[in-house]
């Protein structure tokens, strides 16, 4: 029985990853995104239907590997179809797709009608609670196969997706970084050796670092604000990177109160509910009247009059250059499936220094969109 793995999008581009993957007659679906700022939002699920499938109900599995849009954006649809698939994903996750959804639809549907949009959270609600949360380092069985979450890194929950069949093993990293920050899991594998490596590869076209919070930087700005007399209103359009500002905040000195609007302590109340650390005095309200009177720092999602806005969306924890290389020899695989990246030409890329260091001898493909691959083959070997 051949294994094939078809990138339905985001394998040559940043955005809306959603891979299908045939191993052992199982049938699986690696996180199901979407592009925000796209003449086309969704991945080209029909294809399935067109070359793999006869019907979205033959889908065995959907595993998601984190809670960002660009993975998870079109969720509501194709789960939707796909009857009594069996979805997975951490505890974390699970509890952070909603609030990232309903966000997601309200930004991409702004005009939509409020009834239909109330009977879509409807259901989107009961979709999300079909998700099976699965543990990280736990295992569950799907037909012949046995899929492990493995800590990832890059955000709260983000997991990586390991694959054992009768006689292969894969791993889909998602998003990962080896470097990690406070209440985010480090990467874990624990010998775990994949055959096939599906790799996300934000930073493999340039050389660039995982770019980690500026404390200092943000820290400085806020004192400056603040001794010219000015409220500050820190604003992060990220569900996730919001909970980084709110431990960022906490490391700093500040002696002004901090408040949050309504739409950010609804997120961060989920944060805290999910056992991390939030400072509860963020989200007070009995004392809103007295504090908005003095000179305060406001957190939000949106830009507001009498406040100087900063906007905190800079951090991105992704693999550099060199953790797209460590990845690799960590790992060692048959085949590495690069996906996840702006495919640029005449640049220096982390394939080329595979190649010219003479450590790893198997095969690198760059994947494209809608292009079918059968593992331990490939069509496009570089």
């Amino acid at each position: 029985m051949k294994d094939y793995f078809l990138p339905l999008a985001g394998a040559d581009e940043i955005g809306a990853s959603s891979y299908f993957l045939k191993i052992d007659g199982v049938n699986i679906l690696l996180d199901c995104g979407a592009r925000k700022h796209a003449k086309i939002t969704y991945p080209n699920y029909h294809i399935l239907l067109e070359q793999q499938l006869d019907s979205f109900d033959q889908l065995d599995a959907i595993l998601i590997s984190h809670a960002h849009y660009d993975h998870i954006g079109s969720f509501y649809s194709i789960a939707g179809s796909a009857g009594n698939v069996k979805i997975f994903a951490t505890k974390t996750t699970k509890e952070l797709m909603k609030l990232q959804l309903i966000d997601f639809e309200r930004s991409i549907n702004v005009n939509e009608n409020e009834k239909i949009r109330k009977i879509k959270l409807q259901q989107l609600d009961k979709i999300i609670g079909n998700i099976i949360e699965l543990p990280l380092m736990t295992t569950v069985t799907i037909g012949t196969c046995k899929i492990t979450l493995y800590p990832a890194g890059h955000m709260v929950g983000a997991c990586m997706v390991g694959i054992e069949s009768k006689d292969k093993k894969l791993l889909y990293t998602g998003d990962f970084s080896f470097h990690t920050i406070q209440g985010i899991n480090a990467i874990k594998l624990s010998g775990y050796k994949p055959d096939y490596l599906i790799m996300n590869a934000t930073y493999g076209y340039k050389y660039g670092d995982s770019k980690g919070f500026d404390y200092k930087g943000l820290n400085k700005k806020i004192a400056t604000i603040l001794k010219n007399g000015d409220n500050v209103l820190l604003k992060s359009t990220s569900i996730a990177k919001e909970f980084d500002l709110v431990y960022a905040l906490r490391m700093m000195k500040i002696g002004v109160p901090i408040r949050t609007d309504d739409q950010s302590a609804h997120i961060l109340n989920a944060f805290f509910n999910l056992g991390y650390d939030v400072n509860q005095e963020y989200m007070k309200k009995d004392d809103w009247n007295e504090v908005r009177n003095h000179q305060h720092i406001l957190i939000s999602q949106t830009e507001k009059e009498g406040y100087v806005n900063i906007i905190v969306d800079r951090y991105s924890l992704h693999a550099s250059f060199a953790e797209l290389l460590n990845m690799v020899y960590l790992c060692m695989p048959k085949a590495v499936y690069v996906v996840h990246a702006h495919v640029q030409k005449k640049v220096l890329n982390f394939m080329d220094d595979l190649r010219d260091q003479g450590r790893y001898h198997g095969k690198i493909i760059q994947c494209h969109n809608e292009v079918t691959y059968e593992l331990g083959r490939s069509c496009n070997e570089i």
